[in-house]
């Protein structure tokens, strides 16, 4: 039995192959949050927020003594879609998470052989993921998150784990912050007679922030590299936000053929957070959308 998709090529290319493949390792790759698809990798030195977690565990710390949720919707292109709730709250002993997320790919066509399709099925993947960051010592942060991870595709099933792992730290110099961290450590069980490679990267960036007046500027750069896959290349972008209520996000990566800008927006009033993204794909793919909601009291 054949199963035939026209589904992203440059994005999910186990969705190519035969019935036997799994998903759920490029799904991993798609960004979580608003904040994560438009500024991308840089969303490793961005401190304080529980939407930059998933880029490194760190980036949800905050002295601020309130509980954050948020909730994402994403639109992918070709009917690709996703929806992702968290949570974050302190404690004594560091501010803890937990999250879902499920990321829905409709319409596979089925096919035994050349023609019309016999029928089409959903791929499906879920993550469940808890996290907990800290400031281990007097200007650096750590954090550490686990994932159960669970896909299926047609007839098959696929479990699994996952770590991600991060630091965030001061430095010397006033207003420059490093971040580093390695995520999608973990593997999966067989997907049918096939392993299932999870995509794990490591991070490495730098952010400085600017004052000018009502502005802030806070340019930033990010080098990733794969520890069991061929991607890797330099990130560089920002934010320019206006008296802490509303800013721009901008990114540009190397290395990746399929979506190498990425453009947001932000908005933050009484504790009520937006953040959209705009991602244009090449190749004619189109352009993906991702929304953010976020409560913070």
């Amino acid at each position: 039995m054949k199963i035939k998709h026209s589904i992203l090529p440059l994005l999910l290319p186990a969705l190519l192959s035969a019935q036997g493949n799994s998903t759920g390792a490029s799904v991993l790759k798609l960004p979580q949050h608003a904040l994560t698809a438009s500024l991308t990798d840089l969303s490793v030195v961005e401190p304080g927020r529980l939407e930059a977690a998933g880029v490194n565990p760190a980036s949800m710390f905050s002295s601020d003594p309130t509980t954050a949720i948020a909730f994402t919707h994403t639109s992918w292109v070709q009917e690709i879609s996703g929806q992702r709730l968290g949570l974050s709250f302190p404690t004594a002993v560091g501010r803890f998470s937990a999250a879902v997320a499920i990321t829905r790919i409709p319409g596979i066509e089925v096919r035994e052989s050349p023609g019309p399709a016999i029928g089409t099925f959903d791929a499906q993947t879920a993550a469940f993921q808890a996290g907990w960051a800290n400031e281990v010592i007097e200007g650096i942060v750590a954090g550490l998150s686990a994932s159960y991870l669970y896909e299926k595709l047609y007839l098959n099933e696929s479990t699994g784990f996952s770590v991600d792992a991060g630091v965030m730290a001061e430095t010397p110099v006033q207003d420059l912050v490093l971040g580093l961290s390695a995520v999608n450590l973990g593997a999966m069980s067989a997907f049918r007679t096939e392993a299932v490679e999870l995509p794990s990267t490591v991070r490495l960036g730098a952010g400085y922030k600017v004052t000018m007046g009502h502005f802030e500027l806070r340019p930033a750069l990010a080098f990733r590299t794969g520890l069991n896959h061929d991607e890797s290349g330099l990130t560089v972008g920002g934010t320019i936000m206006f008296q802490q209520l509303a800013g721009l996000r901008a990114s540009w990566r190397s290395g990746d053929t399929a979506r190498n800008l990425s453009f947001g927006l932000t908005a933050l009033y009484r504790g009520i957070g937006f953040e959209y993204a705009l991602v244009p794909f090449s190749s004619g793919l189109g352009t993906a959308q991702v929304v953010t909601f976020g409560l913070s009291f």
